[in-house]
C-alpha cells in the first residue's frame, strides 16, 4: 500500500499543480479516515518543504482532525511559518470535534484575531455536549463584542436552548434574530420552532411555522415531531397529511416523528404510508413501528414487522424485546434474548437491563443468574445502571445477600441504586437494615424519593416502628420538601392500623386527600381484621363500597370477619 502512494506521489511531484494534488490526497486520507496514509503524504510534504505553507499546513492539521489525532493537529500548528485565522479555526475545530472542548477553548481564548467562524465553532460544540448555559452566555458575549452572527450562529445558540429549555433565552434569540433579518431563514425558523417545542410553547412553534414561506422537509419533520413530544397526535398526524398534499415526500425521519405520539389507529394509516413509501425495511422506522404497535398492545402486528425485517439491528432487538415486556410477556421476552444471541447479534446495556427486570418481576432467579453471567462476560458489570437491575433481582427472589454483595460493588451508586438496595431489605423483611440504609443515603448527598418513603414507611409499620414511621412521615415535608401524596396517607394508616391505632389511623383518613381514600379505608379494614374490630370493619367496608365499588376485597374481608364472629358467638 505505501509503495503505490509512494510511486502516486512521485509522479504527482513532477507534474504541476503539485499542492493541489497533495490537498487532494489529503482530502481523501480525511474521507477514508486514513491515519497511516495521511502520515506517508505528511513526510513527502516535509521532504518537499511544503509542511511550512499555511494552505498545505491547514490541510493537513483538518486530515489529523478527522483521524483523531490531536497530537499531530498541534505539531503541524506550532510548525506554521505564518498562521492565519483559518489555521486558527481548524485547531479549534479540530479540538472540538474529537470532544477536548476546554482545550479547544484554551486556542479559542488564545487567538489574536477572531471571526464569526471562531465563535460559531465553539458555541456549536459547547451546544452539542450539553454546555447549554455556556455556549448562550458566549453567544451573548460574541454579540456584546459587535461580532455578525449568522443562520449558523443563531441555529447554534437556539441548540443550546433545546438543551435547558429556557422559554426566556428562546424569546431574547427570537427578537435578535429578527433584528439581523434572519425571520425568514428556513434553517433558522426550523431551529426556533424546535426550540419553542422544547419548551413546551406550541402556540410559538405553530407560528414560527406557518410564517415559514419556503419550507422544506426537516421544517415538516420539525413540527411534527413538536406535536409528536406533546402528544397531539391528531396535529402531528394532519401535518404529517398536510405535509404529502403539498408534494413533499416522507423520508425516515418523517415516520420516526410521527409515530412516536400514534395510537392504534393512527399508526396504522401512518403504516400504509409506510408500505407506499418503500421505507417498510427501514431499520429505523421498523423500530419506531416496533415501539407504536407495541406501546398499544398489539403484539402480533409488532412480530409481524419484526419478522418482515430483511435487517435486523441491536436497538430492534431491543424494542421488540422491551415491547413484550411492557405487555407482560416476560418469558416471550427471554425466548427473544435467547434467539437474538443465537442469530449472532450482541446484546448491550439496554438489552441486559430488559431482561433482567424481566426476570425480576416474574422472580425468575435462574434465568436471571444466567444473564448475569452473560453481563460478566460482556465486561459490563460496572455499569450502574446494570447493576441497579441486578440489585432489585436478587432482592426479588429473597437474595438479599448477594443484593448487598452487587450493591458494595457499584462504583459509582446513583439514587436508584439506594432506592433498589432499601426496597430489596424492605421485601425480606431486613426492616432494621432498610431504615440504616435510609439515613446512609443521606449522609451520602442522596435524595430519598417518593419510592423510598413508602418502602420506609411500610418498613416501619411491619416491624412497628410507629414513632420512627411518624417521624418519617414529618420529614416529608419539613426536611425533604416532598409533596405528601395520597400513597403517603395510605402508608401512614397502614403504620398506624397495624399497631392497633385505629382510631388514630381513621383520623388520618378525615385529613388526608380525596385521592387514595378508597385505598386507605381498605387497608384500615386489614387492620380491623388483624384487632378483630368487627364495628370498626363494618363502618370501613361500607365507606370502601362507596369508594370503589368493583373492588371486592372489603366484601371478602368483611364476610370473613362475620362468620368468624359469628363461630365464635356460637362456641360460647
Amino acid at each position: 500500500m505505501q509503495t503505490a502512494i509512494s510511486s502516486n506521489l512521485d509522479n504527482l511531484f513532477l507534474k504541476p499543480g503539485i499542492v493541489t494534488s497533495i490537498t487532494a490526497a489529503l482530502r481523501h486520507s480525511s474521507k477514508t479516515r486514513s491515519l497511516s496514509d495521511g502520515r506517508l503524504l505528511h513526510a513527502y510534504i516535509y521532504s518537499c518543504g511544503l509542511d511550512t505553507y499555511t494552505y498545505v499546513g491547514n490541510c493537513l492539521i483538518e486530515m489529523y482532525a478527522d483521524c483523531s489525532s490531536l497530537r499531530d493537529a498541534l505539531h503541524v500548528f506550532s510548525c506554521l511559518s505564518n498562521p492565519n485565522i483559518y489555521s486558527w479555526n481548524i485547531l479549534v475545530k479540530a479540538y472540538c470535534k474529537n470532544g477536548s472542548l476546554s482545550e479547544g477553548f484554551h486556542v479559542f481564548s488564545s487567538m489574536p484575531v477572531k471571526d464569526s467562524v471562531s465563535w460559531n465553532t465553539v458555541i456549536s460544540a459547547l451546544a452539542q455536549n450539553g454546555y447549554s448555559d455556556q455556549a448562550l452566555g458566549l453567544f451573548q458575549q460574541m454579540l456584546e463584542e459587535k461580532f455578525l452572527p449568522n443562520n449558523f450562529s443563531f441555529t447554534s445558540a437556539l441548540d443550546a436552548c433545546i438543551g435547558c429549555a429556557d422559554v426566556e433565552q428562546v424569546r431574547g434569540i427570537h427578537g435578535s434574530l429578527v433584528n439581523f433579518g434572519y425571520d425568514h431563514d428556513i434553517l433558522v425558523n426550523t431551529a426556533l420552532l424546535s426550540a419553542y417545542g422544547k419548551c413546551r410553547m406550541l402556540h410559538d412553534a405553530v407560528s414560527v411555522f406557518i410564517s415559514s414561506s419556503n419550507r422544506d422537509i426537516v421544517c415538516w419533520n420539525a413540527i411534527i415531531s413538536v406535536f409528536s413530544q406533546m402528544k397531539k397526535t391528531r396535529e402531528a398526524l394532519y401535518s404529517f397529511q398536510w405535509m404529502l398534499q403539498n408534494d413533499f415526500m416522507p423520508n425516515a425521519i418523517s415516520f420516526i416523528c410521527v409515530l412516536e405520539s400514534c395510537g392504534f389507529e393512527e399508526g396504522q394509516i401512518v403504516h400504509y404510508y409506510v408500505l407506499e413509501s418503500s421505507h417498510d425495511q427501514d431499520i429505523e422506522v421498523c423500530t419506531a413501528l416496533l415501539g407504536m404497535y407495541g406501546s398499544s398492545g398489539s403484539l402480533r402486528d409488532a412480530m409481524r414487522v419484526f419478522q418482515k425485517m430483511t435487517q435486523r439491528t441491536t436497538v430492534s432487538w431491543n424494542a421488540m424485546i422491551a415491547m413484550l415486556i411492557h405487555n407482560n410477556h416476560g418469558m416471550d421476552a427471554l425466548n427473544m434474548y435467547r434467539s437474538m444471541r443465537m442469530e449472532g447479534f450482541e446484546p448491550d446495556k439496554a438489552t441486559y437491563t430488559s431482561i433482567i427486570n424481566a426476570c425480576a418481576c416474574q422472580a425468575l432467579l435462574s434465568e436471571g443468574h444466567n444473564v448475569h453471567t452473560d453481563v460478566i462476560y460482556g465486561q459490563h458489570e460496572q455499569d450502574t445502571c446494570l447493576c441497579n437491575a441486578l440489585v432489585s433481582l436478587y432482592g426479588e427472589c429473597g437474595y438479599l445477600h448477594d443484593a448487598c454483595r452487587i450493591f458494595e460493588r457499584i462504583p459509582q451508586k446513583d439514587g436508584i441504586s439506594w432506592t433498589a438496595i432499601i426496597n430489596a431489605s424492605v421485601q425480606n423483611s431486613h426492616h432494621e437494615r432498610a431504615l440504616n440504609l435510609f439515613h446512609a443515603m443521606q449522609v451520602e448527598g442522596f435524595k430519598p424519593d417518593n419510592i423510598v418513603f413508602v418502602s420506609i414507611l411500610t418498613s416501619c409499620a411491619r416491624s412497628g416502628l410507629v414513632e420512627e414511621g411518624k417521624r418519617v412521615f414529618i420529614s416529608l415535608s419539613w426536611d425533604h420538601e416532598v409533596c405528601i401524596s395520597g400513597e403517603h396517607y395510605v402508608c401512614l394508616v397502614y403504620l398506624l392500623g397495624w399497631a392497633g391505632q385505629l382510631d388514630a389511623a381513621e383520623e388520618v383518613i378525615h385529613y388526608m386527600p380525596t385521592e387514595n381514600r378508597g385505598t386507605a379505608w381498605l387497608s384500615l379494614l386489614s387492620s380491623c381484621k388483624l384487632h378483630e374490630d368487627i364495628e370498626c370493619a363494618r363502618k370501613a367496608a361500607a365507606i370502601c363500597r362507596q369508594l370503589i365499588p368493583e373492588n371486592v376485597a372489603p366484601y371478602v374481608l368483611l364476610s370473613n370477619m362475620v362468620a368468624a364472629d359469628e363461630l365464635f358467638t356460637d362456641l360460647e
